[in-house]
Order: C-alpha cells, then sequence, then structure tokens
C-alpha cells in the first residue's frame, strides 16, 4: 500500500476561492462544505476543556497535522471556533485516510478561471 503524503497545505484558504470581491471566501465553492456528508466516522467523544480551547492542538493530536481544525469544525456543522465548540460536547472525527482522500480529491478537480 502506498503511504499518503500528510505534509500537504490542507489550510482553509488552499481549498476556498476568493469571491468576486477579492476581499473574502467564498464559502459556497469551498471544498470544505458539507464535509460531514461524505466523510467516513471515526469516533465520537466528548471534548475535554483542553481540547474545546484549541482545535489546531485537538486536529494535531488526533491526524498529526494542525491543519486539519477546520475539517473538525466543519465535520461537526460549526462555523465558529470560539462560540459553537465547548467543553463536554459531543465531537465526531472523521478517519484521516477519508478526510486526505476528499481534499486531494477536491484539489486534483479545482480548475482556475478568470473573469473578465
Amino acid at each position: 500500500m502506498a503511504a499518503i503524503d500528510y505534509r500537504q497545505d490542507y489550510t482553509y484558504s488552499q481549498f476556498t476561492p476568493v469571491d468576486n470581491t477579492g476581499k473574502a471566501r467564498n464559502v459556497f465553492k469551498s471544498a470544505y462544505k458539507n464535509l460531514r456528508f461524505v466523510l467516513q466516522l471515526q469516533e465520537i467523544r466528548a471534548l475535554s476543556e483542553d481540547e474545546a480551547a484549541n482545535l489546531p492542538g485537538l486536529s494535531f493530536g488526533q491526524y498529526g497535522v494542525v491543519d486539519f481544525w477546520r475539517v473538525l469544525l466543519q465535520y461537526n456543522g460549526l462555523q465558529d471556533p470560539i462560540q459553537d465548540v465547548y467543553a463536554g460536547m459531543q465531537f465526531m472525527f472523521p478517519t484521516k485516510s477519508s478526510a486526505i482522500s476528499w481534499m486531494t480529491q477536491q484539489q486534483n478537480s479545482q480548475t482556475t478561471t478568470l473573469t473578465i
């Protein structure tokens, strides 16, 4: 089985294009939208206070990369990491392989267009 490269850049900005104003990200064209419907569930568990306060740290502890904190947020149907995440909440974790596979597939299918 071939090794998967986990050193890629999985940041939100890499998978969410800029809108037509050039100032904000277009969430409707983001590869991060509807993640909970396409990724395989690995586990559900309650978050500790430390985990709820540090999503990048939670991402690193779970997957070995800090960039997946936004994947975790979107997978759980949440928007705001400060207002929506709290200690004790039941948090769903997708499998690392399904997340990597989905993000790679989205990255490979991105086409760049220029509107004049």
